[in-house]
């Protein structure tokens, strides 16, 4: 009835308290779950050039690796199908499984450089290609949905075949701009309010936005940059 004697009763059920936590069922992680899918990441990043986000779902790709992935798809399963020696199971059933995996990472590739491209498109090459990837898709993983593909072949199909095009109001045409937004922060980061900085950053952000503004800024540096350039080829 001492207070050690308290604190050891304390401390005794919760050891016993952690032991039976341990024992029950653990819910699954964001990381790999087997030898195959850890290698799938690290090959992932070392041979193709991507980057998986373990931040959110574990699976997705970060910002511009994605592509980079797709288009070198094929030195992943060679490298999984190097695993395994070729009487293993696991090596049989990746030979029949990569086929369509290369498939759909060839179709996702191009369809990708499709919709990126800044030039006009072809309303024929574009159902082709959503065609190619339904497909490839369909075989790959059949029957499972996805929620983006149902955006890609209803509602950028439909854009494409009205307006002929498709990259140019894609993210990357929106992103382009935050750049010169990123210079501005950097030039108002001494301001002694944030409130102050806010004001100030979109009032430059408006003004460099204006028509006229913009013209004489654009014909500016460009007289700077051959100027500078003119001075070096003399040197």
């Amino acid at each position: 009835m001492t207070e050690v004697g308290d604190y050891n009763l304390i401390i005794r059920g919760l050891n016993e308290f952690q032991e039976v936590l341990k024992d029950g069922e653990t819910l699954e992680g964001k990381r790999p779950q087997s030898d195959l899918e850890y290698a799938f990441w690290k090959c992932v990043e070392s041979r193709a050039g991507g980057k998986l986000d373990t931040k959110n779902s574990g699976n997705e790709q970060t910002n511009g690796k994605s592509m980079s992935c797709m288009q070198n798809f094929s030195k992943i399963t060679d490298a999984l199908l190097g695993m395994y020696l070729p009487q293993h199971e696991v090596h049989k059933w990746l030979v029949q499984q990569v086929g369509p995996w290369k498939d759909l990472a060839a179709a996702i590739y191009y369809v990708g450089c499709f919709l990126k491209s800044q030039k006009k498109r072809s309303r024929s090459i574009c159902d082709e290609k959503l065609f190619a990837l339904w497909m490839s898709w369909q075989c790959a993983v059949p029957g499972m949905k996805f929620n983006k593909f149902h955006g890609m072949f209803c509602c950028i199909c439909r854009f494409v075949h009205t307006y002929e095009m498709a990259g140019r109001i894609s993210e990357e045409s929106n992103e382009a701009f935050n750049a010169t937004l990123a210079n501005a922060k950097t030039r108002l980061r001494c301001m002694p309010t944030t409130s102050t900085c806010i004001e100030t950053t979109h009032a430059r952000t408006q003004s460099n936005l204006n028509g006229e503004v913009l013209d004489d800024k654009v014909e500016l540096q460009d007289s700077l940059t051959g100027f500078r350039v003119s001075r070096v080829l003399q040197k």
